[in-house]
């Protein structure tokens, strides 16, 4: 969670030698030489990975395809093909008739071992243990619960211990974890410290749920987090942030006992969906995060910002396995159903998942009785100079003469989830707002949790009092 709203962009040496710091992405390698032969501007690669020593022969080696991180315009971009290092030379003009981009900064080189679609969802499972190792990926490694106590995350092997128990859960968001939430979110400032000191003393347990995020729809998560929580606490009370909201949704409404009483704080949460994972735009969402990770890195939350990178660099293998090298848009849909974390968030009219909360839970009422639902949320539209490159990603920070076709967001957003979608149900009906930080150029989808406001929401929502 960023502790600052305005990134200090730095040279980009600095940006090549973090990027090389990061956790190696499996099946992404980051090249820092190219062979001569390769290095001609926006030429497609592919070629056999050097066998190391004691490895298998070279005949076996798996093929790959090169993408160039390259800076054009001051915008982060990813391109398939190698380009000499330090240019990318020329462009041709682009559709409806706007110049050519001038030529950008190969920024770093990558070698995305090339992934047939059986291999997908293994594919999608260790990027999810990289991003979130806490949660659990096979039978007999732990559940995915830990309890808060005294500050401090620690195992908690038999949920069915909670059961009869006053309990607050804390669900993370996607690419995140229980880690990231709560020890560089809430634990950074005093006033969120004193939350989670007065939340120990409230509840009987304060738990926090580790979950995988891309291999694994919302509506699973939710699955097992109720076959966890048997048999049921008397009480739930539930903060969740982004994606978490989802599987709070499905929990509370379709796998909780019905006589248990839930309360649940959704922040930034795509209730109804969020345009980032919506097929037509994903092209551009995976240049909208390499953009938001090397901003917030650069605003010091080098956390996000290595989520995020990794998060952009493991997807973008995914998607060019389905849809080749320039991931054509026609093939997008196929690619997006088979990432069912990012699919189940899609903000566009099919949305299975979505239907069915608004068809078989959606008629509830969620503002009294044994469910009750609380948001909070944000449009951020900075004016710090290191946030310029959301002019082609997000219609609100349009200027004249801006280029259209890298949309993402076509209304107000927090950068990842769009804020029309935070406090409605998916068939339009309102959540109570605990608090809302309205158009502003500080608070963002990976900094709500360091804001005094969240936290003043939060312990109001949930009667906690105040401080």
């Amino acid at each position: 969670m960023s502790t600052a709203g305005t990134p200090s962009p730095g040279p980009e040496p600095e940006l090549k030698d973090w990027l090389l710091q990061l956790p190696e992405v499996p099946g992404v390698r980051a090249l820092d030489r190219m062979p001569g032969a390769f290095a001609r501007p926006r030429q497609r690669v592919s070629y056999r990975r050097q066998a190391a020593p004691g490895e298998a022969s070279l005949a076996v080696a798996p093929q790959q395809e090169i993408f160039s991180l390259v800076r054009e315009s001051g915008v982060l971009r990813w391109r398939a093909g190698a380009g000499a290092q330090g240019s990318f030379g020329g462009g041709r003009p682009r559709a409806g008739g706007r110049a050519a981009l001038a030529a950008g900064e190969v920024i770093k080189q990558f070698a995305f071992e090339r992934l047939p679609t059986s291999q997908v969802y293994s594919a999608l499972t260790s990027l999810d243990q990289l991003l979130t190792p806490a949660a659990v990926y096979s039978s007999g490694l732990g559940n995915g619960v830990r309890r808060l106590q005294h500050g401090m995350l620690v195992p908690f092997p038999d949920a069915a211990k909670a059961a009869g128990k006053k309990v607050l859960l804390i669900v993370h968001g996607t690419f995140s974890s229980s880690e990231s939430l709560i020890g560089n979110g809430l634990q950074l400032r005093p006033a969120g410290r004193e939350l989670l000191q007065a939340a120990e003393k409230k509840y009987d347990l304060v738990l926090a749920f580790d979950h995988p995020t891309l291999s694994v729809s919302p509506m699973l998560n939710a699955f097992d987090l109720a076959a966890l929580l048997r048999p049921s606490p008397a009480s739930i009370d539930i903060v969740c942030h982004s994606r978490g909201g989802l599987v709070a949704r499905w929990f509370c409404e379709a796998f909780a006992d019905p006589a248990v009483k839930r309360r649940v704080v959704f922040v930034g949460a795509p209730l109804a969906g969020t345009s980032l994972a919506a097929a037509p735009s994903l092209k551009n969402a995976l240049d909208l995060l390499t953009n938001i990770a090397d901003a917030v890195r650069g605003a010091g939350d080098t956390a996000a910002a290595g989520s995020l990178f990794t998060a952009a660099s493991g997807l973008l293998r995914v998607l060019a396995a389905v849809t080749g090298a320039a991931l054509r848009t026609p093939l997008l849909d196929a690619a997006i159903a088979l990432v069912p974390g990012l699919d189940a968030q899609s903000r566009v009219g099919n949305n299975q998942e979505l239907l069915r909360l608004q068809a078989n839970t959606g008629n509830g009422a969620f503002d009294g009785g044994q469910v009750r639902y609380f948001a909070i949320t944000s449009d951020f539209q900075p004016d710090a100079i290191g946030w310029n490159f959301l002019r082609l990603f997000s219609k609100p920070m349009w200027r004249v003469g801006d280029w259209v076709a890298d949309r993402v967001f076509d209304g107000p957003n927090d950068l990842i989830v769009d804020s029309a979608s935070m406090n409605v149900t998916a068939d339009g009906k309102p959540v109570a707002l605990a608090h809302d930080f309205g158009t502003n150029p500080r608070v963002h989808h990976v900094n709500y949790f360091v804001q005094p406001e969240t936290v003043r929401a939060i312990r109001k929502s949930l009667a906690l009092g105040t401080p």
